[in-house]
């Protein structure tokens, strides 16, 4: 009841600048009621990302994979992780078993610090969990593929680099740009940005002067989002075109903005060959 009372308080998008929502302890399996709610709010606002534990302690592959089969979750505003990890609780000074979610906040704020919130937190680059003492399961190549498969990002484990977060699907189910949490994020800081700037275009005049300060604002940051990798290309419209003498008289400016997202390279292919003459990559 209290987590309901704290998830319907954030709701409101007005009062409260959230970024991230992440309920450590509630998982999908037991707490269905709980983790759609923390979803449905972070949808509502549309400017926020939802971080979910699948299991409990002591589960298996198989069952976080089922856990997430069975929620009939499909959301690109959510993303999940397995196994637990161990670290070092600083109160007690002893180590600690804790779920995912309660590291995962840290990798991603470090990853956007490194590079942007459009660049994966995941990867030897940006996913490693410095925290981490040890994982529940040391998982096989096979095994992450299983969970990635089933839209569970897994925490592995390699010689000398630690723990590191090898995923980064959302909970949505159909293939599109949106199943991957940098896009997601991109999209949600991009909204921030535009909504911020056309508040102060509120009960201005419908007139071309409006319509191009729009413009002067919106293009100028998405060519800087572009520079950094966020796009590869965007349109802004905002003029005559979809603003028609019907949507004025609504009282109504309108804007359309066309992004095609930057997506990342989770899956390098290198066709070698060993040829008489020597060996070569082709296509590479």
């Amino acid at each position: 009841m209290d987590t309901k009372k704290a998830l319907n308080v954030l709701s409101n998008a007005e009062t409260y600048d959230v970024s991230m929502i992440v309920v450590p302890g509630i998982t999908i399996k037991d707490h269905t009621y709980v983790t759609s709610k923390a979803i449905e709010v972070a949808e509502d606002r549309g400017d926020c990302f939802v971080l979910l534990d699948p299991v409990i302690q002591g589960e298996t592959v198989g069952d976080a994979v089922s856990a997430v089969a069975n929620s009939g979750i499909n959301t690109s505003y959510a993303a999940t992780y397995w196994p637990w990890v161990k670290i070092m609780d600083p109160n007690r000074l002893k180590p600690i078993w804790v779920p995912p979610s309660v590291v995962l906040p840290r990798v991603i704020a470090q990853s956007d610090t490194a590079a942007f919130e459009w660049f994966a937190p995941a990867g030897l680059n940006r996913g490693g969990i410095q925290d981490a003492v040890d994982v529940e399961s040391k998982l096989s190549f096979s095994q992450r593929d299983t969970l990635y498969e089933a839209r569970i990002n897994p925490l592995a484990t390699f010689p000398a680099q630690g723990v590191c977060v090898w995923g980064q699907k959302t909970l949505q189910t159909k293939a599109s740009a949106l199943d991957r949490i940098n896009v997601r994020r991109l999209m949600i800081t991009l909204k921030k940005f535009i909504a911020s700037s056309s508040r102060y275009l509120v009960f201005e005049n419908n007139t071309n002067e409006t319509r191009q300060r729009f413009i002067n604002i919106v293009t100028p940051y998405l060519e800087n989002v572009k520079a950094r990798q966020g796009l590869y290309a965007f349109r802004v419209v905002m003029d005559e075109t979809n603003n028609t003498p019907d949507v004025i008289d609504r009282n109504q400016l309108y804007g359309q903005i066309f992004l095609q997202p930057a997506k990342t390279a989770e899956f390098i292919i290198l066709d070698f060959n060993i040829l008489p003459t020597g060996a070569t990559f082709d296509n590479a």
